[in-house]
């Protein structure tokens, strides 16, 4: 197996990658990309996030890529137990252009002539789109809420109907979920509130039209606040899980683990192919009990 086949099975089965400029971290945010060609020499990557042409010409990158346990058993012959098989690739970037007929950028990075096996953290992260999510609601408690239904009115909301979004979600995690806030004017007060306990619920979507409610108590980790877009980013981890069960009611400590039904929803590859205009590999329509008819359609 070598890392020119691992690409190349990226492709055939529409596996997005993510891009990781190593001498860029700080100044870039990884790009999510599409694998559009593999050959010998090069792989031409596309990406929804506008790249100014050539900036990125010699830059040093890794390309890190997941793929489902069902499709590497069959094109891979890799034989184990985990959802997924992650490997993570060293590249440069030849070049990069723009297309304004596509409204979207192409990155050629250098066929890798390696790669490793290389989970990058414990819990999986993932980049929400407006499509993954139908409600967010935050709240600041000064107290102990023993039942959701003493919330009341959130300080924060948005639903998927709503044109101007205060609040998104940027990414989630099993163990944690990053959200930004817009229209921020007191971020000295704001941030006092959140030294108190929140409250956060967020519904995402599922396939066969299902839905996920997730109500999680969260502790501020960390905050950025953009004094230009007027924009705070919160950095939350999960501290207590809310469960609803015929047995029992009440809120759960959430482990190291993270909680557990966040992680089937990663792991679901729903959030890999819900943004795809393309046609889905036969493999993932079987494996996600979706029609393929209708999913091209979308």
């Amino acid at each position: 197996m070598s890392a020119l086949k691992i690409m190349y099975v990226g492709e055939k089965n529409c596996i997005p990658v993510r891009l990781y400029f190593i001498n860029r971290q700080s100044l870039m945010q990884n790009i999510l990309c599409d694998i559009i060609n593999v050959d010998l020499k090069k792989i031409i990557l596309k990406s929804d996030k506008k790249i100014i042409p050539d900036t990125l010409h010699g830059e040093k990158c890794s390309v890190y890529i997941k793929i489902p346990n069902t499709i590497s058993k069959t094109k891979l012959k890799i034989k184990n137990t985990n959802s997924f098989n992650c490997f993570l690739c060293n590249s440069y970037v030849i070049k990069n252009t723009f297309s304004r007929k596509n409204n979207c950028s192409y990155i050629e990075v250098a066929t890798p002539d390696n790669f490793i096996e290389k989970q990058l953290q414990r819990h999986e992260r993932v980049y929400v789109t407006k499509r993954m999510v139908k409600e967010i609601g935050l709240w600041f408690c000064a107290d102990t809420i023993s039942d959701v239904s003493e919330l009341g009115i959130p300080n924060y909301c948005c639903s998927e109907n709503e044109s101007d979004e205060k609040i998104r979600v940027v990414n989630i995690s099993a163990g944690g979920v990053r959200i930004e806030i817009d229209q921020v004017c007191d971020v000295v007060k704001l941030k006092e509130s959140f030294s108190k306990k929140n409250v956060l619920k967020l519904i995402l979507y599922k396939t066969l039209k299902k839905e996920l409610e997730i109500i999680v108590v969260c502790r501020c980790v960390n905050t950025h606040y953009s004094i230009q877009a007027k924009r705070l980013t919160l950095f939350l981890c999960f501290t207590h899980h809310y469960y609803d069960s015929t047995d029992n009611i009440g809120w759960k400590s959430v482990g190291k683990d993270g909680i557990h039904c966040i992680i089937e929803w990663i792991e679901d590859d729903f959030y890999n192919i819900i943004e795809k205009q393309k046609s889905i590999p036969q493999e993932l329509c079987s494996r996600l009990d979706l029609n393929p008819c209708l999913v091209q359609k979308k």
